[in-house]
Order: structure tokens, then C-alpha cells, then sequence
């Protein structure tokens, strides 16, 4: 068996989310239900280009650029992720700074993120809207992590709302529908169904929105493409970076 985590497999192991032959045989029904949607609402293009950002976008991109060291020494999961927080943190204040609305994290987890989005929202006047069930048993959760959010976030108390509940939930829909948000960042359950159900939660942002792990997630970086098509926007990714974007047209 080979070792994807190598870094000389890690040309193999970028993904742009399509759907294979291979995949299709492994996955049967996952891959059906991939093309019904594929068929439903098309497929945008991933694009790779950051002449298509807009140049403020372009600019803190290039500031948070990933070092070309990190390739060499971190495994396929962690490279592309050391400046993720900042940049998401950078882009999220443009996008305040640009457009009504609040900020939403689907995917909160101990709010390490939230510890830089949060006072962005505080400075602004907004809100960041922090999404997760927080069950024990689920993805990345032990039991512990929200006790440990409350504590990250204290200092912020005022400019986080907490939403303890699944994304995926009709309240969630409810009360998301008729709130105005500048700025999303999708860092929840990385599967396709999953990820099409935040897309379309958060599709209403006035800015950008942000997905984690596009890189290396086959199923994240399709969802990624056909929201992109679904929502009228474009999608967008860096082999250097982990996460990926939906940019409004």
C-alpha cells in the first residue's frame, strides 16, 4: 500500500473533486448521488488562478502565502494549513469591511479560529455565529471541546453566538435564512452531502466563503464545484493552501 502521506505522493493526492472510474466502483451510491447532483446543477470549474480574486482578495493571499519549506517537512493533511486561520481571520475583516452582515464558523470545535474571528466582529460591531452540535463521537469531538470553547472565547463573550446544534438542522435553516452575513468559513462534517448542506446555508454571504480541507477531500472540493455552479459563484483553490473559496460573481 502506498503511502499518500509522503510528500513524493502528494501530486496524486491533490484532488479537484471529480468523479473516477475508481471512486465510482468503491463508492457506488456516494457517486451516484455525486452525478445526480452534478446533473441537477452543474459542475463550475475550479480555478487555480489568482487573477480571477478580486486584488484585495489577491493581495492578502499572497501576504499568507504558505512556505514552500512546509511541503517539504509536513504530511498531506497539515500543509496548506499553517496560515489558514489567519488568512481566513484577514479575509473575513475585508469582507466586514465591505458588506453588511455577521460571520458564521460551521465547525467550531475549541474556537481556535474563533479566537481570531471574534474580534474582528467585536471591532465591527457584528457577530460571529459559531455553528456546532458539539456530540461526543462525532468528527474530531471527545467531550470536552466545548467547555474548553466557552473558556477561548471568553474575552469575546458578547460578539460570539452560539449555536449548539447540527448544521444540517431545520432551525438552523429557520434562523439563518433571514440573517444577513458578510463572511462564511465551512469547516464542518467533510462529506459531500454534508458540504452541499452548509453551502447552501451560508450561500447567502455577501462576501466570501471559505472551506476547509479542499485540497485534499475529494468529496469537499466536488461540493465545492457545484455550489459554485448552484449558488452563482466561483470556485476557487490553491494547491498551497488546505482551504478553498466560493467568490461571489
Amino acid at each position: 500500500m502506498s503511502d499518500t502521506t509522503s510528500p513524493a505522493n502528494w501530486a496524486t493526492s491533490l484532488t479537484d473533486g471529480r468523479l473516477t472510474p475508481r471512486y465510482a466502483w468503491r463508492q457506488p451510491l456516494k457517486a451516484a448521488r455525486q452525478w445526480l447532483a452534478q446533473a441537477r446543477f452543474g459542475r463550475d470549474e475550479l480555478s487555480r488562478d489568482l487573477r480571477v480574486v478580486p486584488k484585495e482578495v489577491a493581495e492578502v493571499l499572497e501576504r499568507l502565502a504558505e512556505s514552500p519549506q512546509g511541503k517539504k517537512d509536513d504530511n498531506l493533511y497539515s500543509y496548506g494549513g499553517h496560515l489558514q486561520s489567519q488568512r481566513v481571520a484577514a479575509l473575513a475583516e475585508l469582507a466586514v469591511s465591505l458588506h453588511p452582515g455577521d460571520i458564521v464558523e460551521i465547525g467550531v470545535n475549541r474556537g481556535f479560529t474563533t479566537m481570531l474571528l471574534a474580534p474582528i466582529a467585536a471591532r465591527h460591531g457584528r457577530k460571529v455565529i459559531a455553528v456546532d452540535p458539539w456530540i461526543a463521537g462525532t468528527q474530531n469531538c471527545q467531550g470536552f471541546e466545548f467547555e474548553e470553547f466557552m473558556r477561548n472565547t471568553a474575552p469575546w463573550r458578547d460578539a460570539v453566538e452560539i449555536w449548539k446544534m447540527s448544521s444540517f438542522a431545520p432551525e438552523a435553516f429557520d434562523r439563518m435564512g433571514g440573517r444577513p452575513l458578510a463572511f462564511a468559513f465551512v469547516d464542518g462534517l467533510h462529506t459531500f452531502d454534508a458540504c452541499m448542506s452548509d453551502f447552501r446555508l451560508v450561500g447567502h454571504a455577501a462576501g466570501l466563503i471559505a472551506a476547509d480541507d479542499v485540497r485534499y477531500n475529494r468529496e469537499v472540493a466536488l461540493a465545492l464545484r457545484i455550489s459554485a455552479r448552484r449558488l452563482a459563484r466561483r470556485a476557487f483553490h490553491l494547491p498551497t493552501m488546505r482551504e478553498g473559496y466560493l467568490l461571489p460573481c
